[in-house]
Formats: C-alpha cells, structure tokens, sequence
C-alpha cells in the first residue's frame, strides 16, 4: 500500500499530540489492516478518523494509555466505525445499537449495516464493550470528546473494573473475557438478582433478560424463550407497582 504509507506518514506529520503521534507511528500496520478491509482505498477517510483517534487518545489517563490491550482497542472500534460512518455505510442510530446488533448467535438476510460491518472487518474487534455505544455516537457522530465521560467509561470496562464492584449481568456480557467458571458465578449472581429483583434501571432490565433470552436460545439454561419473555414481563409489572 505505497499510496497509505506516504499519506499515513503525512498525516503523522499533523499529528499535534505527540503521544499519540508516536503510538500511531507504531501501530501502522494494525491501522493498515483496518484501512485495508475497508475497501474503499479514502485517504480522506483516514486522514479524518487519525483526527478522530487523537482527540480520544489525548483525553486517556495515563493509566489506560499505558494498557496496549485498551488502546489497540480503542483503534479497532474507533477507526472501524470512523471509517464506515464516514462512508456512508452505517448511521448513527446503528452505532447506537451496536453491541445488540453485532451478535454471533442472531442473523438477519440480508446482514444489518453494523452486521455487515462486522462481517468486512474480520479479526477487527469491532464488537467490543470497552467503550460504550452511547459514548461512541458522542465521539465519532457529535464530535464532542469529554475526558471526564472517556476515562469513566473505561474505569468501568471489563478490563478495569473490579470484579467485586462489577454488576453481576456484565460478568455475563463479557462471557468472551472470562473463565468458565467465572461465568458461571456471574450468571448465578445474575440469576440471585433477579430473584430479588435488584435491577431497577430499564437498561439493566434488558441487559439481564436479553442474555436469559441468549443464554435461553443457545441452550446454556434450562428456561424456554417464552419463559423467559413471561419472567421478565411479571418482574417489570412487580417493580412497578411497588413504585421503582
């Protein structure tokens, strides 16, 4: 790709962050590889979402700029959807939904716009959680990139929270991440919330009963979908008649 590398190196060049100059000239082919399945051959693109990445790497405490596993991320998720919402291939409302559209066990004919990106960008982590989809449609749809916003969103990602100050739903979400037995603790955990009905927040309602739905579909658990669709109708109806 001799056209990438000369424009690469320029843009480089413009790079008014050092740090994030410097890591990006040492992740070239990682960001290569990502422009490259994008198909599109933009340098325009590329030269827009490195603007995009160093806006997101300069507000990072050192703490998670430090953390190659964070960061190389962070370029998967950023210049992936950068790229492809620049293009006009996906939209906002699709980077809003991201992490419930981007899902191995469900498909859809023809593939959803993310599903589909999905798709293109092979061995991308594109799906990832460790930024929120919220808090990508900030950076990358309204260009507002609050330091304050990132830096929690990664105190609280799977890779630095503290397992015991965890929501026992997310040790399920992030099933990918974990040990079997790790899951099976958190997904008891989960199951003991439910019970008690500790989840109040609509988000955490879904999330919970959307991976009962999941665990129902792939056979993990012994519950029928129906069931599980049954359990969360009577739980929402019980909250809100003792008024959470």
């Amino acid at each position: 790709l001799p056209s990438f590398n000369d424009a690469f190196r320029h843009f480089c060049s413009q790079i008014t962050d050092q740090k994030a100059r410097v890591f990006l000239v040492s992740n070239v082919a990682q960001v290569a590889d990502i422009y490259r399945k994008c198909g599109l051959d933009n340098l325009r693109l590329l030269q827009q979402t490195m603007w995009d990445f160093e806006r997101v790497y300069a507000a990072l405490e050192d703490q998670y700029r430090d953390s190659e596993v964070a960061v190389t991320t962070i370029v998967d998720v950023i210049f992936a959807l950068s790229f492809e919402l620049k293009a006009g291939r996906i939209s906002r409302e699709d980077i809003a939904s991201r992490s419930t559209l981007i899902n191995p066990f469900r498909g859809s004919d023809p593939p959803s716009p993310i599903a589909a990106l999905a798709q293109r960008y092979s061995g991308v982590r594109v799906a990832d959680a460790l930024l929120p989809d919220a808090l990508l449609v900030d950076i990358l749809v309204k260009g507002v990139v609050d330091r304050g916003d990132v830096n929690s969103a990664l105190a609280n990602s799977y890779l630095f929270v503290k397992r015991e100050d965890e929501a026992s739903w997310r040790g399920v979400w992030h099933f990918l991440e974990r040990t079997d037995a790790e899951f099976r603790a958190s997904l008891m955990s989960m199951d003991k919330d439910l019970s008690d009905k500790r989840f109040a927040q609509p988000g955490e309602i879904l999330h919970a009963f959307g991976l009962r739905l999941w665990l129902a579909g792939v056979g993990i658990a012994g519950d029928s979908r129906g069931s599980v669709v049954t359990a969360a109708k009577e739980y929402i109806d019980s909250i809100y008649s003792a008024g959470r």
